[in-house]
This record gives structure tokens, sequence and C-alpha cells, in this order.
């Protein structure tokens, strides 16, 4: 019988998905409980308390590896007593807490030469010429993002929610893109680039994450972008130890031929399946080998068209692409959020019509500002396949008339 995985976090399905994909058995603790993810794991545990809920859970769960997924990292006392009940599969706790703490990774990343946005802890001076963020210490996806002006107020519009624990990072423009990485603990391999889809094109809060697109290759971004993007990864990898698959939120400004890096998320990430659709690669298989030491050997896989391998063990930890710049097509998705009361049901008529994905019980009523599923598209450019998202989405909109 197959290894069961023990996979935690809001949203469990694209992880399940992988951990199904690569041969093992998913047992899931979700938010949610979609349709799609009761059709690919063993069982499906839903906690509406989150993340507090999973401690009442605990005792339910069977033997298996622990392994997490978005934002379980955001809970360390939970985080905490799984690992005593179950082994984990990731980074350890002084990895995750370096590479979730801004002023940490301010500094590694000032250390080895790159470029990192300027944070503080403490609310910003009128004088100060930086325009700023104010961001959560334990969110994800962009919750509870503003912009923060010289007068100390939030723009109206946006949401400090419960009031968590704040701090303050340089904003900068630039073009949203995500790197997912695979590291052995001391050697990092940068899987792939990612374009960010954020904000207002699905229905979404101005910072808030609605998808990607990618794998990115030539075409869409400089070879710079991904020499710089690799040497990122190595450069926390060196600093914390991290195991596993991560992931971290790029920012590139092309005018300033800047690379910065907006935060590190230590686990499998939004970003990852969209890599995973267009390579077949095993990503949650390679998460667990690289967690343990252990050798594996991928099969050859083509994202966006290169012909690939993958080796993990102690004494050789190796991932080439060949043919980086070929002409592949990308993968998107975007969730859709409500923009008012959405009935379930709706979704039913476009069945075989849109790719759909996180798929919510047919009994359900989706209120306005939350999501109502993911849409799944394909094009031959970034732009083309946000052309095709952004159409998939609007027949969401359009079934519910």
């Amino acid at each position: 019988m197959s290894e069961r995985l023990i996979i935690v976090g809001a949203s469990c399905r694209a992880a399940a998905e992988s951990a199904v994909r690569s041969g093992f058995r998913a047992w899931c603790i979700d938010q949610f409980g979609d349709e799609d993810l009761r059709a690919c794991a063993e069982h499906v545990e839903v906690v509406s308390r989150w993340p507090d809920g999973i401690l009442d859970v605990i005792p339910k769960i069977p033997p298996g590896t622990f392994v997490i997924t978005g934002a379980l990292e955001n809970a360390p006392q939970v985080l905490a007593r799984l690992r005593d009940r179950l082994p984990f599969a990731g980074c350890d706790v002084d990895a995750m807490r370096a590479l979730r703490d801004p002023l940490k990774l301010q500094q590694i990343l000032q250390q080895a030469g790159l470029s990192a946005l300027t944070v503080a802890l403490r609310e910003p001076s009128s004088s100060s010429e930086i325009r700023w963020l104010k961001k959560p210490l334990r969110s994800a996806a962009g919750f509870h993002i503003c912009r923060f002006n010289s007068e100390g107020q939030e723009p109206a519009g946006s949401s400090s929610g419960s009031k968590p624990r704040f701090y303050f990072q340089e904003f900068s423009l630039g073009r949203s893109l995500s790197g997912l990485y695979l590291s052995d603990g001391e050697r990092c391999q940068l899987l792939g680039l990612t374009e960010q889809l954020i904000g207002s094109e699905a229905g979404a809060d101005a910072f808030r994450y609605g998808g990607s697109i990618g794998p990115l290759t030539n075409r869409e971004v400089s070879p710079q972008v991904f020499e710089t993007a690799e040497s990122i990864g190595q450069a926390l990898v060196e600093a914390s130890g991290c195991r596993g698959l991560f992931g971290a939120d790029l920012l590139w400004d092309e005018q300033a031929e800047r690379l910065s890096v907006c935060e590190v998320n230590p686990r499998y990430t939004a970003s990852a399946e969209v890599i995973e659709w267009a390579t077949e690669a095993p990503l949650m298989r390679w998460h667990i080998a690289a967690c343990r030491g252990e050798r594996t050997v991928a099969e050859p896989c083509k994202p966006s068209g290169a012909n690939t391998t993958f080796v993990v063990e102690p004494a050789d930890f190796h991932w080439a692409l060949d043919g980086a710049d070929s002409q592949g097509t990308l993968h998107g998705k975007l969730i859709c959020f409500a923009q008012e009361e959405f009935p379930a049901t709706a979704l039913n008529r476009l069945r075989g019509e849109v790719q759909m994905a996180d798929i919510p019980h047919a009994d359900q009523v989706i209120p306005a500002g939350h999501p109502i599923c993911t849409v799944i598209a394909r094009g031959e450019t970034a732009d083309l396949t946000r052309e095709a998202l952004l159409e998939a989405v609007s027949r969401i909109y359009d079934a519910a008339q």
C-alpha cells in the first residue's frame, strides 16, 4: 500500500492532487472541503475555525508523514502540536522562523549582495521618502495588505480584519513573479518562475493573490531574471538550511533591472501546480525525497517544451533544463471571486465548457468577496493565457444570471 501524507492547509486540493500523482495517499485537513479535493483524497477533515480548530482534529489523524501548504507557516503553535504527533517533511522550526522574519530576510539578501526591499517594524515617520506597504507579520495570499501614507492612515477600502501584528515594507512598482525552489538543505535549484496575478482581475482586493501563469521562459522574462532568481534561492538555503519545496514572491523592476524578494513561503505554494501541469513533474515526491535526503530520479518531463531530468541525493543535487527558451504552452490559474452572492449550482451549467478547480458543493451560496472556484486555461503567451482566464471568469459570472 502506498505511503500516506497528512496534508494540512487552508486549501489542500493542489497539494493533495500532487501527492496522488506522485504515488501517495492524501489524508487532508482543509478549511473548505471542495468537491475535487474529496474526489482525490482518501479522507478530508473540514475545519471552519481556522487554524485553531486543527487542534481538535489531531487525535483523529492516522499514521503518516505531515506536509503543509498555505498558510500554516503562520500558525507556529499548531505546527508544533502536529510535529509532536507526526514526522514532518518540510523546513525545520529555525529555518521557517528565519525565512518568515522580514528583518532577517532583508539581512540574508543584503549579505548575499542581492536586492532587498526596505522593511521596518515601527511606523515610518512622515518625513520618510520611501513609499510603504503595511503588511501582517502572519498572513499569506495578500490578505490585509494596504498602502500606508505619511499620515499613518490606511486608504479607504483597505481591510485590517482583527488587526494582526504588522510590519512595513518598501512599496515598489514592478512585475509580480514567483519562484519555485527545491532544496536538500544545502543546495537549491530553481524549478520555475510564474507570473502572479494580483488584485482586481477577478474581483480580488488590491494586493490579494489571484492566480499564476507559467512556467515562464526567456520569451517572457530575460535571462538575468532567471540568474538572479537562482542566486536568491541559493542565498536563502545557505542562510537557513531549509529543505523541500519553497517559494519566493518576487518583484521585477525592468527599468531598474532589479529583482526583489517580497516574502518567502516555506512550503508547497499556490503557483507550484502551474509548473506541475506543464511538466508532469512529481513535485510532492521530490519534496519528500529532498526532505529525507533520499535519492530519487524523475522521469524525463518537458517544462515549456524543455527536456528535463532531476536527481536528488546527498552527494548530487541537480536540476537540468535544456532549451529554456523553447516555444511551449503556458498554463494559468485564476481564482474567481464572487462580486455578489453566487449560487454554486450555477457552475453545473459550465461543466465540460470551462475548466475549473476548487469546486464548491452544489448546495453552497458563495458570499460576496469570497472565492467561487479557480479557472484554468492555456495559451501560447502570458497575455493570451490571461485573456483566456478572464474569459472563463466572465462565463462564471454569466452563469449566475
